[in-house]
C-alpha cells in the first residue's frame, strides 16, 4: 500500500477518474472531492442532496445524479455547467455517443452536450446503471427482469424479457452483454441468442469480462472464473463475501472481500498474495496511476500499487478503466 486518507464523511458511490488522472470521490451528503496520485484531497463543488447515480466523467466535464432527481454537470475546477431535473431518483449514467441519464421510474434521457436529444420509458422501475454496447446502444435492466437496448436515436434496438432482477448493472465486451444474478445464474446475451451459466452461490457486482472470458465475485467468498459454458475454477477467498466486482489485469486478478481484505489470483485460481484494508461497505476498486484506487463506505481512501495493465473490458458500471463512457467510442 502506498498511502491512506480520509474525506471525513461516509460514500455510497465509486470513484471516478479525469483524462489527467485526478479521481473524484462523492459523499454521501454531495461533498465532491479530487485527489491526486500522492493522496491530496481538495473539495470541488457541494451537491447538497444526496447522490445515487455517477460520478462519470465525458471529457472533462463530471456529471452526477441524486436522489432528488437532479442531474449535474461540473468541470474539474468545481463550476456548474448544467443542470437539469428528471423529476425521479437517478439510478444510473452512461457516456457513449452522448449523454444517457436513468431515473428511477424508468425515464431514459439521451444529452448532446447540456441538450435534452430523446426521453423514452422503459416501462418499469430501474435501480441499476445503463451500459453501452459497441455499437453505442445503451443498455437497461428493469427491476422486473427485462433487459433493454435503445439505439442513438432513441429506438428499440433488442428486449429480453422476463431474466430476473439484475443486481448490478450489465456488463458489455464486443458482442457479448453479461448480467450476474443472486440467485447463482450468470446471463451471457450474444447475438445469436442467449444462454445460462449456473453458479452454486450468488453472484456480487458486475461479471469482469475480457478476451480471456468472464470473471466473477460471489457471495459465497469466492471468485471464479468461467469460459465459454464451463467454471474454469471456483476458490475461496474470504470468510464473508466479496464486496466488489473483480477487476482483471493481464498478471492477476484482484478481489475485495466484505472484511477489507484484497487479495491478488492467477489466472489458474490460485492466490499469489492478500493484504487487509481497514474500513467497511467496500467500493468498486478503481485503476489508479499503475495501481487501485479503493475507496470504503466509511469514507477511506486507499492507494495500493500494483504490476501489470489492466484488461479491456472492465464492467461499464461507469464506462471505461476511468468510469468516463465506452471504451469503444
Amino acid at each position: 500500500m502506498v498511502w491512506s486518507g480520509e474525506v471525513g464523511e461516509r460514500v455510497a458511490l465509486p470513484p471516478a477518474l479525469s483524462d489527467g488522472g485526478v479521481a473524484v470521490v462523492i459523499t454521501a451528503s454531495g461533498k465532491v472531492l479530487s485527489v491526486d496520485v500522492a493522496g491530496r484531497l481538495r473539495p470541488l463543488y457541494d451537491l447538497g442532496e444526496p447522490p445515487t447515480a455517477g460520478p462519470v466523467l465525458s471529457g472533462d466535464t463530471l456529471i452526477v445524479g441524486t436522489f432528488y432527481g437532479n442531474l449535474y454537470f461540473l468541470d474539474l475546477t468545481g463550476s456548474l455547467l448544467f443542470k437539469d431535473s428528471l423529476g425521479t431518483p437517478i439510478r444510473g449514467i452512461a457516456v457513449g455517443e452522448g449523454i444517457f441519464a436513468v431515473g428511477e421510474d424508468g425515464k431514459v434521457v439521451r444529452y448532446a452536450g447540456t441538450s435534452r436529444r430523446w426521453v423514452r420509458y422503459v416501462g418499469d422501475n430501474v435501480l441499476v446503471p445503463p451500459s453501452i454496447t459497441p455499437r453505442g446502444d445503451v443498455v437497461v435492466a428493469t427491476i422486473s427482469g427485462d433487459i433493454i437496448a435503445y439505439d442513438t436515436a432513441g429506438v428499440i434496438a433488442w428486449m429480453l424479457e422476463n431474466v430476473g432482477t439484475a443486481p448490478s448493472s450489465p456488463s458489455v465486451r464486443d458482442s457479448v452483454v453479461a448480467v450476474g444474478f443472486p440467485d447463482g445464474r450468470l446471463l451471457l446475451l450474444t447475438p445469436s441468442g442467449y444462454r445460462y451459466v449456473h453458479v452454486f452461490s450468488g453472484i456480487t457486482g458486475e461479471v469482469s469480462l475480457s478476451d480471456s472470458g468472464a470473471v466473477l465475485s460471489t457471495y459465497g467468498g469466492s471468485a471464479l472464473r468461467v469460459v465459454g459454458d464451463s467454471i474454469l475454477w471456483e476458490t475461496p477467498v474470504c470468510s464473508t463475501w466479496v464486496a466488489t466486482s473483480p477487476v482483471s489485469f493481464n498478471a492477476f486478478i484482484v478481489a475485495v472481500c466484505g472484511d477489507g481484505t484484497l487479495s491478488l489470483l492467477s489466472y489458474d485460481g490460485k492466490v499469489l498474495d492478500s493484504l487487509h484494508l481497514k474500513g467497511d461497505g467496500w467500493m468498486e476498486p478503481l485503476p489508479f496511476g499503475g495501481g487501485l484506487l479503493i475507496v470504503s463506505g466509511d469514507g477511506r481512501v486507499y492507494y495500493v500499487a500494483l504490476p501489470g495493465t489492466l484488461l479491456p473490458g472492465w464492467p461499464l458500471y461507469r464506462g471505461t478503466p476511468r468510469r468516463s463512457g465506452s471504451p469503444y467510442g
